[in-house]
């Protein structure tokens, strides 16, 4: 997939703008680079792609300025060699559109996106300085696994060790073989035991329950029974009340129907009139004082209008003597002005003069024709700035042309020096282009030897002391891997066996504590309780009993006086030994219950030594067991035990995986030396074409050396050879720019004397640029000041005209009034203006009393109006209620709300009546009232008080008897409490059984996801390894020449190797060490996937910010490898990094986005 066209239509804070990649150029890298200063919005294009892809979401924080139906973007795709041109809108179905705005199948991308979804197009195909800090941190966590390193860059799922971790402590917290802490399951168990305890304890005899239940059954009968009596006395007592209180109300509902009586034949007023009538009696006085005053107004107003005279010639010239003034201001102000202009026109003249003689031109008759064309001016100025710059470059091109020659000889001079004409260059060329690689890979050789000498020296040693810590076993590595040892799962078995008889044996020793505690207790209990009583016991009862009937046989059988008092003795003991045992029947109750109690407590007693002893003997028998099966796998392992056993098999796969470990760094060692070899033979092939001597016994240092002696050599002659072509190129040019100089200062002369002869400079022949430009800027001076002279002139001529109109205006105005003409024509104006202003106002008051008469005679006829209209209005009020004043119409207002009032008491009345009798019909109440007898109500009332008295006090002896019974019931145990330990107990299995499975699905996906991470290291190591590698080195600048695997048993580790050669593993390394090293595990992962798979465009969101521009550049220069295989996008808002990349990959394309306060 790649991207041709990005139209962000309306997303975001983007309307109409479209980014246009173009089309791949064939054999260059499709690398782009999108530059925007902050909040150009260069986060909103990557989610704007996303969106495209996948869909707007739902909640989109990208709408702050088109609203969510509006949202639209496009785009034109290559989905492979095919054309795509579609957009997105924010719908739910149907949201990806063809040209045609028609709906498109969203299957049409997934099947190019080949199931990568949202966010694991987030992880795999973008990076930004978030993403590279949770991959570094992720390298330290995962201590440099090779495995997790390899997957999480291909994937870019970065924090895949810390989910293994915890997924393992999960694990280990719900059940861990011969874990001496309290997990999970073991709690579940313990839980499990203690309920079964607790049942046990709270069991009751059947019968003796069943009793409880039925005497708590009757009771609670006993006591509904009693309450729903209760309640219907409660009833009763309600009826009679209600008719005590409805009896005195019937009273006062007559009462007032009786006050009703001579008020139901008033007519009802309509609606509004008793609003209306005190306004009515309000108005009529005022409307009366209202017409007597309108009337003696009139009067006033036409005696006032008739005694005003008005001067009418002053008032028809008025509009004249008013549009004077205006005139009259102008004069004032002219004459005032006048001195102070003829001054300055003086003074104009005197400057003009001054610029004349400074011009040399005294007495110029006409200075107008001295003033230059704009055009002339600007024409001289120009050539006057132009003829420095001529000089100037003449002067700069002369000594950079000798500075060019000095420069040519000691370049060839320096060339001849290095002997550029001898030499092989194709032999030096050759040798140029091998060494680079011969040197990276001795290098690399070199630092492989080093570290598997390093690695078999520590193997071994840490192989001696596993063997060291294998004691009393004794053999070699080859015996201990034949050595045959129990499996895990016997092993396993073993340790669970164990653990149970050592928690049976725990618990039976609590419970043996407990039972013995529980007998001491109550044996106590019994003894004092039969000192304090003095309990007698069924022997000495059933002796006397005996005596009782022997002394009855004896008398039945001589019927004599000595019998019979022996039989009344006896039957008097025994009658006092049953008194004695009745008073202690509660006595003996308890000390029973304590003899059974106590012999269950020795029973159980039993049976927890009994279980303990078993499990001691099956431990025993365990224990002999594996040292019976210990003894034929070895005799020196007969003594251990499970756990010493699991130790020292533990410490037995390390010693076979040193071994395992130790053969493969020998067999690598031996492959190191060998490409040594081959190095070496490669690069004295490579110095003898070269015309190298190379000797035999010469070290791969030294011949490296010699051979970067010679590539060095060749270079400084090429160097010296560039430079002089370079020299002489240079000089070359600079004679040609002279040579442009001179003829610049040729023409200039020209133009010079072509422009002086087009104005009056001319006259004497071309003079100077220092002389022109003196008079151009005194020139400058002329024209203000001849303006400024003639506008002087012409204020003046205008301020004398205005003089002589105001004059012949005020001479004119006063003839026709009859007023004498003045020295001042102000003085006339003053007195015109004055008799003009006299007829205005006098004129002005006779209309104003002209209006007032008429107002007042309009009001005089309205008031008229309103007395009429009141008088029909009182006239309709009286006929009505029949009366003949406002006063009595209003006294039949307040009988009609009399009435009011006392019909809405009635109906009050009648209805506390029906709510109290729990009727709805008045008659059939009052029907009821009549029949009722007051005395005998009263009487039933406190009798049924009474017998309600008396129930209360029943019913809270039934309530205490219930609740007695319900306490017995209670106190034995016969309540839900053994249903709900059972049902506890239910739970509690199922618990057990829950997590039991949980455990193993958690077991079972660890298992396969470590198996999947080496199944995916073994399959990806060596393309993706070689890569890293490569990109590493680049990134951080040879301070890593590379990276190389260390077996650590089922894991291998990822080591650096820096430029020192020494190394350094992955979790060991520095943060910043750790970003850029996932960089390149990330840059590897991107050729991995697009080896098998099509590619999809690329994004990087400026990762480079902490970079300096040595590791910019070589990261830019990877990424742009990157996208030879596919369509690389770089973010960034430096401008310097823009410059990097351009350097880098020339063919890069550079966008650039608008800024934040653009458009």
């Amino acid at each position: 997939m790649r991207i041709e066209r990005l139209d962000l239509i309306r997303y975001g804070k983007f309307t109409g703008h479209t980014l246009n990649f173009g089309e791949g150029a064939a054999g260059a890298p499709d690398f782009h680079i999108v530059y925007g200063p902050n909040e150009a919005g260069k986060s909103t294009l990557f989610n704007a792609w996303l969106d495209l892809l996948f869909g707007i979401e739902p909640q989109s924080k990208f709408n702050f300025l088109h609203a969510y139906d509006t949202m639209r973007i496009g785009a034109r795709l290559y989905l492979g060699d095919r054309p795509l041109t579609l957009a997105r809108v924010k719908k739910r179905n149907g949201s990806l559109l063809d040209e045609a705005d028609l709906p498109l199948p969203e299957g049409l991308l997934q099947a190019a996106l080949a199931g990568v979804d949202r966010d694991a197009y987030r992880t795999m195909f973008s990076l930004d300085d978030k993403t590279l800090e949770t991959g570094g941190e992720a390298i330290l966590e995962s201590k440099g696994d090779l495995g997790q390193l390899l997957f999480s860059a291909s994937s870019g799922l970065a924090a895949l060790s810390q989910q293994l971790s915890g997924l393992h402590k999960q694990a280990d917290e719900i059940h861990r073989p011969g874990a001496r802490t309290a997990t999970q399951l073991r709690e579940l168990k313990r839980t499990l035991d203690e309920l079964a305890g607790r049942r046990k304890e709270l069991d009751t005899a059947a019968s003796a329950y069943a009793k409880l239940v039925k005497d708590r059954d009757q009771a609670g009968a006993d006591y509904d029974t009693a309450l729903s009596e209760s309640a219907r006395l409660k009833q009763r007592l309600g009826v009679v009340a209600g008719l005590l209180q409805a009896l005195p109300r019937l009273s006062s509902l007559r009462r007032l129907r009786d006050t009703l009586a001579p008020l139901q034949g008033l007519r009802e007023a309509p609606a509004g009139w008793a609003d209306a009538l005190p306004d009515l009696i309000r108005e009529e006085p005022k409307l009366e004082e209202r017409a007597r005053a309108s009337e003696a107004r009139i009067e006033a107003l036409e005696r006032d209008i008739e005694a005003i005279e008005i001067d009418e010639a002053a008032l028809a010239l008025a509009p004249r003597i008013d549009d004077l003034a205006n005139l009259a201001a102008r004069h004032t102000s002219a004459a005032a002005d006048l001195p102070e202009e003829r001054a300055r026109h003086d003074e104009a003249e005197a400057r003009i003069a001054h610029i004349l003689r400074k011009l040399e031109r005294d007495g110029e008759d006409a200075p107008e024709t001295l003033v230059l064309p704009a055009a002339t001016v600007a024409r001289l100025r120009e050539l006057i700035e132009a003829h420095a710059t001529v000089i100037r470059e003449t002067l700069a091109a002369r000594n950079e042309l000798d500075a060019a020659r000095e420069a040519e000889r000691k370049a060839d001079a320096e060339a001849e020096d290095a002997g550029a004409d001898a030499g092989d260059h194709a032999a030096l060329a050759a040798l140029k282009a091998q060494l680079p690689g011969l040197q990276t890979e001795a290098a690399r050789i070199a630092a492989e030897r080093r570290q598997a000498e390093r690695t078999i020296a520590s193997l071994r040693e840490r192989l001696d002391a596993c063997f060291e810590r294998l004691l009393p076993w004794q053999g070699d590595a080859d015996a201990l891997a034949r050595l045959r040892v129990p499996d895990p799962a016997a092993l396993q078995a073993w340790e669970d066996a164990g653990a149970d008889l050592r928690d049976t044996q725990s618990f039976q020793k609590e419970q043996i504590g407990k039972f013995s505690q529980k007998r001491d207790r109550l044996t106590a209990g019994r003894e004092a309780l039969e000192q304090a009583a003095g309990l007698l016991d069924e022997a000495a009862a059933t002796r006397v009993r005996a005596a009782r009937e022997a002394a009855w046989a004896a008398h039945a059988a001589r019927l004599d006086a000595e019998t019979a008092a022996a039989f009344r003795e006896a039957l008097e003991q025994d009658d006092a030994l049953t008194a004695a045992r009745l008073a202690q029947s509660a006595d003996r109750a308890d000390h029973k219950r304590m003899s059974v109690e106590l012999a269950e407590v020795v029973a159980d007693l039993a049976a927890a030594q009994k279980i303990r002893d078993d499990a001691r003997a099956e431990a025993e028998a365990l224990k002999d067991e594996i040292a019976a099966s210990l003894r034929k796998c070895d005799p020196a392992l007969a003594d251990f035990t499970p756990a010493t056993l699991r130790a020292w098999l533990g410490e037995r796969d390390k010693a076979l995986e040193l071994r395992t470990d130790l053969r493969q760094s020998e067999r690598d060692l031996t492959v190191a030396a060998e490409e040594q070899a081959d190095v070496r033979q490669r690069l004295v092939r490579a110095l003898e074409d070269a015309g190298a001597t190379v000797g035999g016994d010469t070290s791969l240092t030294d011949l490296l050396e010699r051979g970067q002696t010679l590539v060095d050599g060749e270079a400084r002659m090429a160097g010296a050879r560039k430079r002089l072509e370079e020299c002489r190129s240079e000089t070359r040019r600079r004679e040609a720019a002279l040579q442009v100089a001179e003829e610049a200062a040729e023409r200039w002369q020209k133009d010079w004397s072509d422009a002086c002869s087009r104005c009056w400079f001319g006259e004497v022949g071309a003079p100077s640029p220092e002389t022109v430009r003196a008079l151009v800027d005194e020139l400058n001076h002329l024209a203000p000041a001849l303006e400024a002279r003639d506008g002087v002139a012409r204020r003046i001529e205008a301020m004398e005209a205005v003089a002589t109109a105001f004059r012949q205006a005020c001479e004119s105005l006063g003839d026709e009034l009859g007023l004498p003409a003045t020295a001042d024509p102000r003085d006339l104006f003053r007195d015109l203006s004055a008799r003009a202003a006299a007829a205005r106002k006098a004129h002005e008051r006779r209309e104003a009393l002209r209006e007032n008469l008429n107002e007042a005679r309009n009001s005089a006829g309205e008031t008229a109006e309103a007395i009429a209209a009141l008088r029909d209005r009182k006239a309709e009020m009286t006929a009505h209620f029949e009366v003949a004043t406002f006063d009595e119409v209003q006294q039949a207002f307040a009988a009609l709300r009399e009435r009011a009032r006392l019909r809405s008491q009635a109906a009050e009345l009648e209805g506390e009546i029906l709510t109290g009798l729990g009727l709805a019909d008045m008659a059939q109440a009052e029907a009821r009232l009549e029949a009722a007898d007051r005395e005998a109500l009263e009487t039933e009332r406190a009798e049924t008080e009474q017998r309600i008295e008396d129930q209360d006090a029943r019913l809270r002896e039934l309530y205490a008897g219930r609740e007695k019974a319900a306490e017995a019931v209670a106190s034995v145990g016969g309540d839900d409490t053994v249903a709900r330990l059972e049902e506890q107990r239910q739970t509690v299995l199922l618990e057990i059984e829950e997590s039991a499975k949980g455990w193993l699905r958690l077991k079972a996906g660890i298992l396969a996801a470590e198996q999947a991470l080496r199944a995916y290291r073994d399959n990806h190591r060596s393309s993706m390894m070689e890569r890293a590698s490569a990109a590493f080195r680049k990134i951080s600048c040879g301070a890593f020449q590379g990276l190389v695997t260390q077996s650590n048993g089922e894991r291998e580790e990822l080591i650096g190797i820096d430029h020192r050669n020494a190394s350094k593993r992955a979790g060991e390394m520095s943060k910043g060490t750790c970003f850029q090293l996932y960089l390149a595990l990330r840059i590897a992962g991107y050729h991995e996937f697009v080896a098998s798979r099509a590619s999809l465009p690329f994004i990087a969101d400026d990762i480079l910010e902490t970079f300096d521009d040595e590791r910019a550049a070589e990261t830019i220069r990877l990424l742009a490898e990157m996208g030879e295989k596919g369509q690389v996008i770089y973010l960034t808002h430096h401008p310097h990094l823009c410059a990097i990349a351009k350097k880098v990959c020339p063919t890069a394309t550079l966008h650039e986005l608008p800024g934040p306060l653009a458009g």
